[in-house]
């Protein structure tokens, strides 16, 4: 990567209840048309689809509410829906904006990306985003250092003036514990095993320098 280039987040503001229905099932049957299966019953499939999203009513304090926008959270299809919906999004803002970033990579509704331009053209493809579609709104994070991107932190480590690649350790909240479970959990036995074998998999995995792993092991096993 460039020296000076700008690391930066962006998470899209309740994404899942903020979708515009209608154009939510549009980017569904757009995805279908570019992904043909004969085998798929695409119109039972948008059926189905419409009844879940404009059908979706509750009660709330003794009245009843019918939702108007967005998917309701908690549906097994709303990963999908708004993945695909997030698809399409991006593809026409960033075909439509004036600088786009060296890298960009969304998972669902996080995105983390290496901007080389300066801040205040940034800034400017913030506001085109926040334009493009008025149902998604985004707030960003940037940073010349480092900057932390689900459970990752990803940063200009000691070897990045000479190797200009970014390094990677495991993110912690600020009211993260460390806590996996206790001994006397009523849990079968081999868990106990199996939470410490996953935690160091993934520490192992996420991080790209040996004693940044040791460092952050020794803050949930005491090493």
């Amino acid at each position: 990567l460039p020296q000076d280039s700008i690391l930066f987040t962006i998470d899209i503001d309740s994404l899942y209840t903020n979708i515009d229905i209608d154009e939510g099932i549009g980017c569904i049957k757009n995805i279908f048309l570019k992904y043909p299966d004969s085998r798929r019953p695409d119109r039972e499939l948008i059926q189905l689809l419409e009844i879940n999203l404009k059908r979706n009513d509750f009660v709330f304090d003794g009245q009843f509410f019918l939702q108007v926008k967005g998917t309701a959270m908690g549906k097994k299809f709303a990963p999908a829906y708004a993945n695909i919906f997030m698809a399409e999004w991006e593809a026409g803002a960033l075909n439509t904006c004036g600088k786009a970033p060296l890298h960009y990579y969304r998972y669902l509704d996080d995105i983390w990306g290496v901007w080389t331009h300066s801040e205040a053209e940034f800034q400017e493809f913030l506001q085109h985003l926040n334009t493009y579609n008025p149902s998604i709104t985004v707030k960003s994070t940037t940073s010349v250092k480092a900057v932390d991107f689900l459970d990752t932190t990803t940063y200009k480590g000691e070897n990045f003036d000479t190797t200009h690649k970014l390094d990677i350790k495991v993110f912690f909240k600020p009211t993260d514990t460390h806590a996996l479970l206790f001994k006397t959990s009523y849990h079968p036995r081999h868990t106990y095993a199996g939470l410490i074998k996953s935690q160091l998999l993934r520490f192992h995995r996420i991080c790209s320098q040996k004693q940044t792993l040791r460092r952050q092991l020794g803050f949930c096993f005491l090493l």
